[in-house]
């Protein structure tokens, strides 16, 4: 598949290498650059997902997302040479479950309940 000029919703997942982002990352604490990283996807119209991935809240070309790659190197010098690896893909059909497991919590709640009322009615 080739790059395409439709818009879409886009994530971001990349690694790092910590030993050369701990050489050049020059402002402090080395860990702060992935927060340094956080902020200028924010404000990019990201959120971060978990661990190095950034969902977009708003449809981006292959062709933008690539200039936003750039603008990002531009923006953090020691960004290119602590790159391991950087991926911009189309977001996939998502499909939360969390209030269907966050519901089960519920459910053993009252199941163990139910339980303990049985046990002082038989006694």
């Amino acid at each position: 598949m080739g790059v395409s000029e439709e818009k879409k919703l886009k994530s971001i997942a990349f690694d790092l290498d910590t030993k050369a982002l701990q050489k050049h990352y020059i402002k402090g604490d080395w860990h702060n650059a992935y927060n340094d990283i956080e902020a200028f996807l924010n404000k990019q119209s990201f959120n971060h997902t978990q661990g190095s991935v950034y969902d977009s809240t708003t449809k981006f070309s292959d062709y933008e997302l690539g200039d936003l790659i750039d603008k990002m190197c531009d923006e953090f010098d020691w960004f290119p040479q602590s790159v391991k690896s950087i991926r911009g893909y189309d977001q996939p059909l998502m499909i939360d479950y969390t209030q269907q497991v966050k519901d089960k919590i519920t459910l053993q709640e009252l199941s163990l309940k139910n339980l303990k009322i049985k046990r002082k009615t038989i006694k």
